[in-house]
């Protein structure tokens, strides 16, 4: 991933941002002298106000995408009331 300078990236900021609205990019890497300092990436759609922003990173993130294709170990008589 190319890495854009905080100079070039504070000049066109407008630019970047319109191209992470649009979906022409998933996202940037911020640095300074060719070493990565911030990751910046588009506002995520699917946004909870009612969740933590933990989770909604997590969400966003795909880190429970891998459940999608688990098998379903328990059924409604599983639970207590």
């Amino acid at each position: 991933m190319n890495i854009v300078s905080t100079s070039v990236f504070r000049k066109d900021l407008g630019n970047y941002v319109d191209m992470l609205a649009l979906g022409k990019s998933k996202g940037f890497v911020i640095g300074r002298y060719d070493q990565p300092e911030a990751v910046v990436v588009p506002f995520p759609k699917q946004y909870r106000n009612d969740l933590s922003d933990s989770t909604n990173v997590a969400i966003y993130g795909g880190a429970f995408d891998f459940l999608k294709d688990e098998p379903d170990m328990y059924s409604i008589k599983d639970t207590l009331e």
